[in-house]
């Protein structure tokens, strides 16, 4: 896997072998509000260069999916708590 930053977008390239394809996603930077991290919700502030290189897609919380639900999210790390 690899990620890259290139013209405010982050690149990921995840290898999924389904019938031998590799799968591509494209998220923009601003449309990332936070991560999942073992079970800890992280702000783009409290999270390490160590745990950005072990990301998966599943791991981002996007814009979409905190602006479709009621609920709210919080970083776990920060103090006082930070909003996503």
């Amino acid at each position: 896997m690899s990620i890259k930053t290139k013209g405010g977008d982050i690149v990921k390239k995840i290898n999924k072998w389904k019938g031998g394809e590799e799968g591509m996603g494209i998220i923009k930077s601003d449309d990332i509000r936070g991560y999942r991290i073992d079970e800890e919700i992280v702000c783009l502030e409290c999270i390490t260069k160590e745990e950005k290189d072990e990301l998966t897609e599943e791991d981002f919380i996007l814009v979409d999916e905190v602006e479709r639900t009621d609920d709210l999210y919080f970083c776990d790390r920060c103090d006082p708590k930070h909003q996503l």
